[in-house]
């Protein structure tokens, strides 16, 4: 049984001498055939080289802030919101009216950076 044990072995070692000597001598004659190999184009290489995935950008991370106006200036399209985490300044987005908030009403704010893209008045609840 160690004979046989001992011959596996010795068996395996050289299967894997065999692998290596044989991935060397690829990998050398791999070489010499890129050396050999006409330059390609410009236009052939950029064809070669797989494309990347294209991220859609987005702006900025949205948020929001619930909280009571402090300030609104419905000419200049501006309103300052003060919620529990702070005090916020924004911009009113285009499809964000301002006619229908005054100060000292509660409202849900969602906004990206410094523009506000909805208002919403909140009511208590009962």
């Amino acid at each position: 049984m160690k004979k046989l044990f001992s011959a596996v072995v010795a068996m395996t070692f050289a299967l894997s001498l065999t692998a290596v000597a044989l991935a060397e001598t690829e990998a050398k004659f791999a070489g010499k055939a890129m050396e050999a190999a006409p330059a390609k184009s410009a236009e052939s290489t950029r064809l070669a080289v797989p494309a990347k995935k294209k991220v859609a950008r987005k702006g900025p991370k949205g948020h929001q802030i619930t909280g009571v106006v402090t300030a609104i200036d419905a000419d200049a399209g501006t309103l300052t919101v003060r919620g529990r985490k702070g005090t916020v300044g924004l911009k009113a987005g285009a499809k964000v009216k301002l006619g229908a908030v005054k100060e000292g009403d509660k409202v849900l704010v969602k906004y990206a950076g410094d523009t506000a893209s909805s208002v919403k008045r909140v009511t208590a609840k009962r």
